[in-house]
């Protein structure tokens, strides 16, 4: 699976709409941007 969606790095957060890739995220980050990655992709 992490080869099939290039996951290079641990950790990664990936979003998914109707099966397409809609928001990424590597590596540690604070709460205040994944939060702000999901709700752009609500």
């Amino acid at each position: 699976i992490a080869s099939r969606f290039g996951v290079r790095g641990i950790p990664t957060l990936i979003l998914f709409k109707d099966g397409q890739i809609k928001g990424q995220m590597v590596g540690v980050n604070p709460k205040s941007n994944i939060v702000s990655l999901v709700q752009k992709n609500l």
